[in-house]
């Protein structure tokens, strides 16, 4: 008689293990698996390969659930991260206030200009260097903003011996850090299960902050094509639920993030507050009238806001104006920069279902 070949050995082998008692195959049957493909491996390199993946195996902690940002939905993170969410109700829609409106630069005019003049017009390239722009344009403006009101104010200030440069109300200084690329995750307990944890990790296209250290970050961006904008919001909010949740760990005061998600032509901005609610403006188009004034003033205010949140970022001179504005945060500078949409939105027939509700606030 004729001994099996090794591959019905194998087979066997397999049916064996399935019929070991649960309670002990549980234990003894992972390592089993192993050993037979160790045996059915054709070199001694191949069983090293192995070996090493069996070992990173047992290393993972089987109460711990890993989730990308870009693989989970608006619904899942609201779950994960206990927010407060109805991003298409009415009541979450929000723009600046009227006084927060600002005329974009004509260079900002300029350069997007050039851009779309010479790069093809829908490519990766062009949307991305077209964020890069306005971004840039944004901050060079706060900043000329600061300087402005730092020598105002120290030109207004009486004379007194503390009145010397370097003590004006505002400081010259612009300390947000941009970074490109930007990895981030954050650790939660699961909200149904105690015993489980569960990291979400993503990679922020810009993410801005005062230091390197995730508790740091303030603002987080979202680049998207124009097929794939609608995908960006539950991105941008895992991004902004991540990095709440780190500040909120490492104890600070404030924990409101905000940011934006766009494919360099539409924008819609998105904020978790201090108290878990969320916060979305209307879809915002560069190309309409007052569109790309609109997208600059919402992007100064928000940067300034995320600066004001923090007292390693503010602008404002340590002093009782900025203890009050950090302290007061909601009242001080929220209040004073935003307000709830109260008009009815009704959309353009754009085409395009992600685009669906796209508005110019005037």
């Amino acid at each position: 008689m004729m001994s099996s070949s090794p591959e019905n050995q194998f087979a066997q082998i397999e049916t064996d293990i399935e019929s070991i008692p649960e309670t002990r195959r549980v234990r003894a049957g992972p390592l089993l698996q192993f050993i037979i493909r160790i045996l059915k491996s054709p070199s001694a390199t191949s069983r090293l390969g192995l070996f090493s993946r069996y070992l990173e195996e047992l290393k993972k902690d089987d109460n711990v659930t890993k989730i990308t940002a870009s693989d989970i939905s608006v619904e899942k993170i609201t779950e994960i991260f206990r927010l407060e969410t109805n991003l298409f109700s009415q009541n979450a829609l929000w723009q600046l206030n009227p006084e927060n409106n600002v005329k974009a630069p004509k260079i900002l005019y300029e350069h997007l200009r050039d851009l779309r003049d010479g790069y093809e017009e829908r490519s990766e390239a062009t949307w991305r260097t077209a964020i890069d722009i306005i971004l840039i344009q944004c901050c060079k403006f706060l900043k000329s903003q600061y300087a402005k009101a730092s020598a105002q104010s120290y030109a207004e200030a009486p004379a007194t011996p503390s009145n010397v440069p370097g003590h004006s109300p505002l400081q010259t200084k612009m300390p947000l850090k941009v970074c490109a690329e930007s990895s981030i995750s954050a650790e939660i307990t699961h909200p149904l299960n105690s015993d489980t944890r569960i990291v979400v990790t993503g990679r922020a296209d810009w993410a801005l902050g005062y230091k390197g250290d995730d508790a740091a970050l303030l603002v987080a961006i979202e680049a998207k094509k124009r097929s794939g904008i609608g995908r960006g919001e539950a991105q941008l909010l895992a991004y902004l639920a991540i990095i709440r949740e780190n500040r909120r760990k490492a104890g600070k005061i404030n924990t409101t993030t905000q940011g934006f998600y766009s494919d360099g032509e539409f924008f819609c901005f998105v904020a978790v507050r201090n108290d878990s609610t969320v916060r979305r403006s209307p879809m915002i188009d560069i190309n309409l009238p007052h569109g790309l004034d609109i997208v600059f003033s919402f992007l100064v205010t928000m940067l300034d806001t995320a600066l004001k949140s923090t007292p390693t970022a503010s602008p404002t001179t340590p002093g009782a104006q900025q203890e009050k504005e950090i302290r007061n945060y909601e009242e001080e500078v929220w209040a004073q920069s935003y307000e709830l949409v109260q008009r009815s939105l009704a959309p353009p027939d754009s085409g395009d279902e992600d685009m669906d509700d796209v508005v110019t606030i005037d």
